[in-house]
C-alpha cells in the first residue's frame, strides 16, 4: 500500500520503520496518528454538543458519558496512515507541539467579546445559556410575570424581544455555542472565552495532517505555520466565530475523503460525509461545502477522477452522501426548531442553498443508480486536455477577481443596519460616501492584505497546478476537495454579501478557501525548491521570506490587545455583586448597548429592563419581588439608600478599529462604571461592592 506524500511522487508507508519490534512500530504509529487522533476527537465532541444543544439537552451529566461511549465505540475509524518513518513520526510530533504551544500563547489575548452586538457576543450569550439550561432558548417567564404587573418594566432585553412571553431566540446555529458551553462548565466565563482558540489550535493540526498526505512531513509544517501567524485566523480564533469550527470541519473531511479512496473503506467515506454535513450545524450556509463535495463526488462517478472503472465506487459516493445528509440534516433542525425566525428574516436564501443540495444529492443518485452511472466513462486521453481547460479556466478566474478594483464597484449592501454602518465606517476613513458599497471587488486582495502578494501569488500559481494534477493523475479525492473549495470560492470571492469591514468580512473566506490557498502557495514555494535549479531556489527563498513578511507586516501592537478586552472581569464582578438575587432591575438609561442578555446569561439570572427611572415606582418592585438585584452605568438614576464613593466595577474596555480598505491596526479605548446595589422594602436600594 502506498500513500501521496508529494504531489507526484508516491512514498511506501512501511519504508524506513522505526526499530525491528512490533511495540517500537506501534509507538510510533500512535505518535504518527496523532494529529489525526486529535481532529477526529474534537470533532466528535463538537458534532454530539450541538446534536444536544439542537435538541436541547445539552446537560453534562448526560453529555460526559456519552461522549466516552462515542469516542470509544469510533476509536478505530481513523485514516489511513501516511508511513511510519523518523520523518513522519518527528513532523507529527513537531505539528503537535507547535499547535500546543500556539494555543497557550494566544490564551492571554482570547478575545473577551462577551455583548450580543456582532456574532461572537451572540454566540458567548447563547453558550452560557446552553450550560445553564441544556438548549438555546433564553427563558424569560419570570421576568415576563413581574413585568406585566409592575408598570415601567420590560422584559425585552435590549434589541432582542419574545415573540411567546417564554424565551428570546438569537440567531444562528447551535453547535459552536454548544462548544462554549462545556468551556462555561469548566471554567465560567473564562472557560468559554477560549474555548475557540482550542478549535483554532486543532485545525492547525488539522491543516498539516491533510498537508502532510501529499507533500511529506516537514513541508507539510508550512502551511500551518503560515496559517498560525496570521491576523485573520488568530483572530477567528481568539474570538468565537462559527467561522473556525467550519474551517476544522472541511479540513477534516478532506483527510478521511483521501483515505477513502486509498483505501475504499466504507468508514471513511462515511466519516469523511458526516464530518462535512455537520458543518450545517456551524453556519445557516454550512450546506454549501456539502454542495461542492457532491459536485466532486459526480465527477469522480462519471469518470474525471478515477485511473480505472469501478462502479462500485457509485455506492461509496452515495454513503458518503447519505452521511454528510445525516448530520446535516441536525443543522437544519436545529436552526427550524431553536432560530426559526432567523431562517424566517434570511427569507429565501437558506432555502434556496437546502435545495441546491437536495437537488446535487438527486443528480448523484440518478447518475449513480442509472446505466449512465454503471458504465463509467473514463477519460484516458483527454484527461489532459480536461486538465489544461480547468487550470486555464480559474487562471482566468483569478485574472478576472484581480483587476475588479479597477473597473467594478460593488453596490451590494442592503438594510438600514448595514447601510448606516457602512457610511459610518466611510467617514471614519475618509472615503467617500456610498452606503451600498459592498467592496466585494477587493475580496481577492484581502489575501495581499493579510498574507502579503508573493502568497497570493505562489498561491494562485499552486492551485492552477494542483487542479492539473489532480486531473492528469486521475486522483479523486483531490478533485473532490478542490471542486468544494470552488464551490464556495465563487460564492463568496465574487460576493461576500456581509458587512464588509475588516477584520469581519474576512470570515466568508475563511472556511476552505484560505487553507487551500495557504496549502497551494506551500505547493508551489516545494516545486521551486525541489526543481534543484539555483535560480529557482533563489526565487524559493525569496518567495518564503515574502510570505513571511507579508503574514507579519500587518501586525503591530494590536498583536498583543484583546478585542472586548476587560469585559470578562467586568460581568465576573457584577455577577459576583448580584449574588443569590433572582431578579435583576437593569437600568437601561446609560447602560452599554445590548448588555442586558450577558447578565441574564452569565449570571443566570431573570433580568426586567427598566426604561425611565424618573417616573418608576421602585417599592411597587420590591413588592413584587422579594428578591431583586439593581444594575445601573449611572449612580445618579437609583435612590440609594446610602450613596456609594466608588462604582462596584470600573471596566476599561479595549475594540479593535475597523476599516473598510485595509486590514485592523489600532484599537479604541472606552471607560465604563458599573454599580449594583439589592433592592429592599421601602423601594430603597443598598449599594453591593
Amino acid at each position: 500500500m502506498t500513500t501521496a506524500t508529494a504531489i507526484g511522487r508516491p512514498e511506501t508507508t512501511l519504508d524506513r520503520a522505526i526499530g525491528g519490534r512490533s511495540h517500537a512500530v506501534g509507538r510510533v504509529r500512535g505518535l504518527i496518528a496523532l494529529p489525526d487522533r486529535i481532529v477526529f476527537i474534537a470533532c466528535t465532541v463538537f458534532v454530539l454538543a450541538g446534536t444536544l444543544a439542537a435538541f436541547r439537552v445539552m446537560f453534562w451529566w448526560l453529555f460526559l458519558p456519552l461522549v466516552i461511549l462515542v469516542v470509544i465505540a469510533t476509536w478505530r475509524f481513523m485514516p489511513q496512515s501516511t508511513g511510519v518513518t523518523k520523518a513522519h513520526r518527528n513532523g507529527a510530533v513537531l505539528a503537535t507541539a507547535l499547535a500546543f504551544i500556539w494555543f497557550v500563547v494566544q490564551i492571554p489575548f482570547a478575545s473577551q467579546y462577551l455583548v450580543p452586538i456582532r456574532d461572537p457576543g451572540i454566540y458567548m450569550v447563547v453558550g452560557a445559556v446552553i450550560a445553564h439550561t441544556g438548549g438555546s432558548p433564553m427563558d424569560i417567564t419570570g421576568a415576563h410575570a413581574i413585568a406585566s404587573h409592575v408598570s415601567g418594566l420590560s422584559a425585552q432585553l435590549g434589541p432582542f424581544g419574545t415573540t411567546n412571553n417564554t424565551d428570546i431566540r438569537f440567531q444562528g446555529s447551535n453547535g459552536v455555542p454548544a462548544l462554549i458551553a462545556i468551556g462555561f462548565w469548566l471554567a465560567g466565563v473564562q472557560g468559554g472565552i477560549v474555548v475557540d482558540l482550542l478549535v483554532g489550535a486543532v485545525t492547525l493540526l488539522a491543516v498539516y495532517a491533510l498537508s502532510r498526505r501529499f507533500m511529506g512531513p516537514y513541508w507539510a509544517l508550512l502551511p500551518a505555520v503560515i496559517l498560525g501567524a496570521a491576523m485573520p485566523f488568530i483572530y477567528f480564533s481568539r474570538t468565537s466565530y462559527t467561522e473556525m469550527m467550519a474551517t476544522l470541519l472541511v479540513v477534516a473531511s478532506a483527510i478521511w475523503i483521501i483515505s477513502a479512496f486509498n483505501t475504499a473503506r466504507y468508514s471513511d467515506f462515511i466519516v469523511s460525509g458526516a464530518m462535512l454535513g455537520a458543518s450545517g450545524l456551524t453556519r445557516i450556509d454550512g450546506a454549501l461545502e456539502v454542495v461542492g463535495a457532491i459536485a466532486g463526488l459526480l465527477l469522480v462517478v462519471i469518470g474525471v477522477g478515477r485511473i480505472r472503472t469501478d462502479p462500485r465506487m457509485r455506492w461509496r459516493a452515495l454513503a458518503w452522501t447519505a452521511a454528510a445528509w445525516v448530520t446535516l440534516a441536525i443543522g437544519i433542525f436545529d436552526l427550524l426548531h431553536n432560530n426559526p425566525r432567523y431562517v424566517s428574516d434570511l427569507g429565501a436564501q437558506a432555502w434556496r442553498l437546502w435545495e441546491a443540495t437536495v437537488a446535487a444529492s438527486a443528480v448523484l443518485v440518478i447518475v449513480s443508480l442509472t446505466p449512465f452511472g454503471r458504465r463509467t466513462i473514463e477519460f484516458t486521453r483527454a484527461s489532459r486536455i480536461i486538465a489544461i481547460a480547468a487550470s486555464g479556466a480559474l487562471a482566468v478566474i483569478f485574472v478576472y477577481w484581480l483587476s475588479r478594483p479597477l473597473w467594478l464597484i460593488d453596490h451590494s449592501v442592503k438594510g438600514a443596519p448595514y447601510l448606516e454602518a457602512v457610511a459610518s465606517l466611510q467617514a471614519q476613513d475618509g472615503l467617500t460616501i456610498d452606503p451600498t458599497r459592498g467592496y466585494s471587488e477587493y475580496s481577492l486582495w484581502w489575501f495581499a492584505w493579510y498574507f502579503g502578494l508573493a502568497f497570493l501569488a505562489l498561491a494562485l500559481v499552486g492551485m492552477c497546478a494542483w487542479i492539473y494534477w489532480s486531473i492528469t493523475r486521475k486522483n479523486a479525492a483531490h478533485i473532490v476537495i478542490l471542486t468544494t473549495v470552488a464551490v464556495v470560492a465563487l460564492l463568496y470571492i465574487n460576493t461576500i454579501t456581509i458587512t464588509p469591514d475588516q477584520i469581519w468580512a474576512f470570515r466568508r473566506v475563511l472556511p476552505a478557501i484560505t487553507p487551500a490557498l495557504a496549502i497551494a502557495a506551500v505547493l508551489s514555494l516545494r516545486w521551486l525548491w525541489k526543481s534543484r535549479r539555483r535560480l529557482f531556489r533563489v526565487v524559493a527563498v525569496l518567495a518564503l521570506i515574502g510570505c513571511v513578511v507579508g503574514t507579519l507586516l500587518p501586525w503591530g501592537r494590536i498583536m498583543f490587545t484583546v478585542d472586548g478586552g476587560g469585559q470578562a472581569a467586568e460581568i465576573e464582578h457584577i455577577c459576583s455583586a448580584i449574588g443569590n438575587a433572582k431578579v435583576v432591575a437593569f437600568v437601561a438609561q446609560s447602560a452599554p448597548p445590548n448588555y442586558s442578555p450577558t447578565i441574564h446569561a452569565d449570571c443566570n439570572v431573570q433580568v426586567v429592563t427598566i426604561g425611565d427611572t424618573s417616573t418608576f415606582s421602585w417599592k411597587s418592585l420590591a413588592a413584587a419581588s422579594p428578591s431583586v438585584a439593581v444594575v445601573t452605568w449611572n449612580d445618579q438614576l437609583v435612590p440609594w439608600k446610602t450613596a456609594p464613593q466608588v462604582p462596584t466595577e470600573t471596566a476599561v474596555v479595549t475594540m479593535w478599529t475597523r476599516h473598510l480598505l485595509e486590514s485592523p491596526r489600532t484599537s479604541s479605548i472606552s471607560v465604563r462604571s458599573a454599580w449594583v446595589g439589592r433592592l429592599q422594602p421601602d423601594g430603597t436600594v443598598a449599594f453591593r461592592r
